[in-house]
Order: structure tokens, then sequence, then C-alpha cells
């Protein structure tokens, strides 16, 4: 009996020590949501993920500037770490760097170039014949430091429409090269007109160059993963300014991210809203030993 006694005041300390004792340390650590490199929108949420801590603070400059709060302080143990990106912070097309900070000392960051001009279009279009039912389309790559591409058309009269249906290839290249492409041609008894778009790594077009009128209007549309997975589309326009869904930009207005929840905040709202819950628990361990004493008596 006396074993038992001593085994159910083990139990008692025991339970006491798991209810009474201070939640250990967590390090404070915080994660803001990456942009992509480029992005053609000047108004979107920015979130982040934090693991301890409580008040959030959002900043951002313009590259060669100093770092300037905005949004105001978040209290991430009741409120999403989320913040408005407006015009207000991005009002040039320039690079955009884009900090958050937890607590005043631990923080993280992430940047983005905003870019809605279009590259300018190619120049130098000719085309020959290469034989074997073949032609060979050339031309020179705009001098863009952030061209990405150049998307070739082909249609059976000059004012075609530049869609993705009359879309024959895409063709990387450098900036201020001189390009060829060969290509097939599909009916000898037909004739055929070609048409050049160049398109940065914003996903901005240029106008168009070749056969046809540089005023048709496009319907073509490309696909880019958004901050969700999900696929999304746009159209490309006519106008050297305008835009394109690129392989490399943000999607749409809306950049939410899942956001972590704080654990800390959680057990601080634990422990200050459900006390109970850690005293209900000793007298309980404390009764059932009690109980475990007078039976074994």
């Amino acid at each position: 009996m006396q074993n038992k006694f001593k085994h159910s005041l083990w139990l008692l300390v025991f339970g006491l020590w798991l209810a009474t004792r201070p939640v250990l340390a967590i390090t404070p650590t915080v994660s803001i949501q990456d942009l992509p490199s480029y992005v053609t929108v000047d108004n979107f949420k920015l979130s982040c993920s934090a693991l301890g801590g409580s008040n959030i603070q959002f900043a951002y400059k313009k590259e060669g500037g100093s770092y300037q709060n905005f949004g105001g302080v978040i209290d991430i143990t009741t409120d999403p770490c989320q913040v408005q990106v407006g015009s207000s912070q991005i009002n040039e097309q320039t690079k955009y760097h884009f900090k958050v900070i937890l607590d005043g000392n631990v923080n993280d960051e992430t940047s983005t170039t905003y870019d809605v001009a279009g590259p300018s279009p190619v120049t130098g279009y000719r085309k020959d014949s290469g034989g074997n039912n073949n032609i060979v389309i050339h031309w020179k790559n705009p001098n863009s430091e952030d061209l990405a591409k150049v998307i070739i058309y082909r249609g059976e009269t000059v004012d075609f429409s530049a869609d993705s249906n009359h879309e024959i290839t895409t063709v990387n290249g450098t900036p201020n090269s001189e390009m060829t492409y060969t290509t097939d041609i599909p009916d000898n008894t037909k004739t055929y007109y070609y048409s050049l778009r160049a398109v940065d790594k914003a996903g901005n077009s240029s106008s168009l160059v070749g056969d046809g009128s540089a005023t048709i209007t496009t319907t073509i549309a490309t696909q880019a993963q958004s901050e969700n997975g999900v696929s999304e589309v746009r159209q490309l326009p006519k106008e050297t300014n305008g835009q394109v869904l690129g392989e490399d930009r943000v999607e749409g207005p809306d950049l939410e991210s899942t956001q972590t929840p704080s654990l800390s905040g959680i057990i601080a709202n634990v422990t200050k809203n459900k006390p109970w819950l850690f005293v209900g628990g000793a007298l309980l361990i404390l009764g059932i030993a009690v109980y475990l004493f007078k039976r074994n008596k």
C-alpha cells in the first residue's frame, strides 16, 4: 500500500508540474510572400507567415532608396499578416523591395520590377525562299534588355488576325541579335503572310511587324501559372504599350497567400482566455490521487 501511495503521489506531482510549467520559448521567425521577378499591376495584396512574435510591420523602397513603413502595425495574434500594396508604393517603372518586420527585429524581404511598357518591335524583317518548300524569315531583335521572345504568326490573307490560331512558333533570343527562322510552306498553291511580335520578360508585347498591317486586332492568349497554381488567360494587345500574360508575372491584383498561424499567439490566447484549463487539470489529477490513496488504504 505504501508503494501505491508513493506512486499516486508521484502522479500528482508530475501532473501539477505539467499544468504549471512555463510554455517553452519559441524563436520567432517570419517569411514574406515571394513576388515574381516582374509585375504589370500596381495594386495587390502582400502576405507573410510567422511563428512566434505578435507585431508585424511592412516596409517598401524603390531601388536605391530607403525603406519606409506602410500599412500600420498588425497584431498577428488577432489579424491576418497581410497588407495592401497600391499606387502610393508603386508609382513608376522600376524595381521595388518589400520587407516584413516581426516585433521590430526579425525580418524577411522580397522584390519585383514594375514594368508595363512593351519592347520595341523587331526590325529588318524580310523573307526569302529556302528551297524544298521552305520559307526563311529574317529579322533583328530589338535592343531591349528584358526581351524574352519573338512570336511568329502566319495567315492566308494580308489582314489575318495574329492570334494563337495563327501562331507557328516562339523564338527565344538575345537583344539586338540578327535572327533567322525556317518554316515549311503548308500548301504550294497558296500565298502566306507573316507577322512578328516581340514580348518582354514582364509579358508586355510590341506592335506587329511583317507582311500584314501593324494595326491588326489580336486575340492571342498565352498561359502562365498564377501564385495559387491556377492558369489564367489574358489577351495580347495590338499597341506597343499593351500587356500579355507573361511567364513570370503577377496574375491579377490579388496576391494573397495562405498565412501560417502564430503558435505563440495561439498559446497566449488560450492561456489568457482559458486559464481554468490548467487549474482544472491540476485539480483532476489531485482528485484521482486522493481517490486512489483512500481506496488502497
